[in-house]
Order: structure tokens, then C-alpha cells, then sequence
């Protein structure tokens, strides 16, 4: 009988030894190429990877796992004082987090942080004094930040699940915000210029999509979801141009397309598959619409300079169609 014992707590005890085995199986590697550079890796869990990768001086990689299963972090950066922060804490639950930072320059910054489970975070950046920041803090989210140029600043918060959000700058001091909430909502940011500023905000509801595209210098789009199944599109394609975008409700799709310098487009929709659509081509040229209701349409094309429209429905499938051409 104490034979039997003994070889029942000998395979037990083979057990534990295997499993802490593989609950510790953690990789680092680390190489740096220059003078004063400074790399700190902690990792506490279950199967994690880290690599960093410094080449130049007074450069920072800060990485820390913790608890998390098949998790991997990245980082790579290339020229002088660039610092580079990540973080992954949580329960793993078997699907990875994943993420990646590249930096080119000199002064740049990024900083990601991801909590619970099957995240991915992207974030590349070329130039001098960029700053990225990325907050993932739900399920299944990817959010990917390129930027190329100087002085830019892009922030991404996903605090909902299965969200995705992308950022994309080409220029100078370019400013790009997207934070979304709930599930299955899509935020794209496309910025070529200079002192661009746009802002994605999606909050209750699930299955909304934002998009801007600004092509130019100093232009403004906001955007801003609260419901489910919205859809908001923004063009600016010029300089100083500016575009409100507010839905609230379920349905509802709005557009904005203006070329040209110094539009200013305005969209309230509040209700349930309400249309509306601004196109303005020129110069100074001014168009707002609320809809409150269902099933409203709204039209407007200016097609000149210094022209002012104005829309206002309140109800039920109302139908409103407003043409400006050259005076």
C-alpha cells in the first residue's frame, strides 16, 4: 500500500511540475545598438513573448505582461530618444493579445495598453515628435495608428468589443481621436496635410461606422454616434473646412462632401432611417440640417461660393431638396 502511495504522490507532483512548466514558458529578447538606451521587460503568466529591438540613442521600451495567455509584444524603434510603453493585463483565456510599435525619428512616443482578451494593437510612426496612444479594454478590438510626418498626435480608446478603429496621418501637426463603446463598431480616420484635427466619438448602441477623410490643411470633422446601425461619411477635400456630424438613434446615415476652402457643413439627425447628404463644391459656402423623426431625407448640393442653406424637418417622412448653383 505505501508503494502505491508513494507512486501516486510522485505522478502527481509530475503534474504540477508540468504544468507551472508551461505556465511559465516566457520568452524575452532584447538587442540595442547605441548609447544609453534602457529596455525593461516584466512578464508574470502563462506563455508570453517579448522582443525589443533599439537602434540610436537615449531610446525607452517599457513591456509588461501580465497573466495573460499566448500574449506577444513588439517593439522596434530606430533613431534617438523614442520611447515606446506597452502593456497586456488580464486573463488570457487561451486567444492572444497582440502588440506591435515601430518608430523611425527622433522624440517620438507610443503608448499601449490592452485588458482582457483577443485584442490587437498597431502602432507605426516616422517622423519627429509623434505621439500615439492606444486603450483597448474589451473583447476581440484592433485598432491600427500609421503616422508619417511631424508633431502629429493620434489617441484610440475601445472600451466595448469586436470594435475596430483605424488612424492614418501623412503631414504635420495632425490631430486624429477616435473612442468607441459597445459592439461591433467601425472608425476610420484618413488625414494628408497639415494641422488636420478629426474626432470619432461612438457611444451606446453597437454596429455603427464613422469615417473621415480630410485631404488639405487645417480642416475639422467631428463625428459623433449614439445608437445602433448608423452610418456617417466626411470628405474635406481643401483647406479650413469644418463639418459637424450628430446622430442619435437607430438607422440613420448622413454624408458630407465638401471641396474647396472654409465650408462649414452641420448634420443633426434624431430618430430612426432618416437620410441626409451635404455636397458643396466652392468656397464659404455654409449648410446645416437637423431632422427629427423617421424616414426624413435631406438634399443639398452648393455648387458656388458664398452660399448659405438651412434645413429643418420635424416628423415623418418628410422630403426636403436644396440646389445652389453659380450665381
Amino acid at each position: 500500500m505505501t508503494h502505491y502511495i508513494t507512486r501516486g504522490l510522485l505522478l502527481a507532483t509530475l503534474c504540477v511540475a508540468a504544468q507551472t512548466a508551461l505556465a511559465q514558458e516566457n520568452t524575452s529578447t532584447v538587442a540595442q545598438t547605441g548609447n544609453d538606451n534602457l529596455t525593461t521587460v516584466t512578464q508574470v503568466g502563462e506563455r508570453n513573448q517579448a522582443s525589443a529591438e533599439q537602434i540610436g540613442d537615449k531610446n525607452t521600451i517599457d513591456q509588461l505582461q501580465d497573466g495573460q495567455i499566448s500574449s506577444k509584444v513588439k517593439a522596434t524603434q530606430r533613431g534617438n530618444s523614442n520611447l515606446i510603453t506597452q502593456q497586456q493585463l488580464g486573463d488570457g483565456a487561451d486567444l492572444v493579445n497582440r502588440l506591435e510599435a515601430t518608430q523611425t525619428g527622433n522624440e517620438n512616443k507610443i503608448d499601449q495598453t490592452q485588458k482582457v482578451i483577443g485584442n490587437v494593437g498597431i502602432a507605426t510612426q516616422t517622423g519627429n515628435k509623434n505621439n500615439a496612444i492606444q486603450y483597448q479594454y474589451g473583447r476581440a478590438n484592433e485598432a491600427s495608428t500609421e503616422q508619417t510626418g511631424n508633431q502629429n498626435y493620434s489617441e484610440q480608446r475601445q472600451l466595448g468589443n469586436f470594435g475596430v478603429a483605424t488612424i492614418s496621418s501623412t503631414g504635420n501637426n495632425n490631430s486624429a481621436y477616435q473612442e468607441q463603446h459597445e459592439l461591433s463598431s467601425r472608425a476610420s480616420s484618413t488625414q494628408l496635410g497639415n494641422g488636420n484635427l478629426s474626432a470619432q466619438y461612438q457611444a451606446t448602441g453597437s454596429e455603427n461606422r464613422a469615417d473621415i477623410y480630410q485631404e488639405g490643411d487645417n480642416n475639422i470633422g467631428l463625428q459623433s454616434q449614439e445608437g445602433a446601425s448608423n452610418i456617417a461619411s466626411l470628405s474635406q477635400v481643401g483647406n479650413t473646412n469644418a463639418s459637424l456630424q450628430m446622430q442619435v438613434g437607430n438607422g440613420n446615415e448622413a454624408s458630407i462632401d465638401q471641396r474647396g476652402n472654409g465650408n462649414l457643413a452641420l448634420q443633426y439627425q434624431e430618430g430612426m432611417a432618416n437620410v441626409a447628404m451635404i455636397d458643396q463644391d466652392g468656397n464659404n459656402n455654409l449648410a446645416a440640417q437637423v431632422q427629427v423623426g423617421e424616414f426624413n431625407s435631406a438634399q443639398v448640393w452648393q455648387g458656388s461660393n458664398g452660399q448659405t442653406s438651412a434645413i429643418l424637418q420635424t416628423g415623418n417622412n418628410n422630403t426636403a431638396t436644396v440646389h445652389q448653383d453659380h450665381p
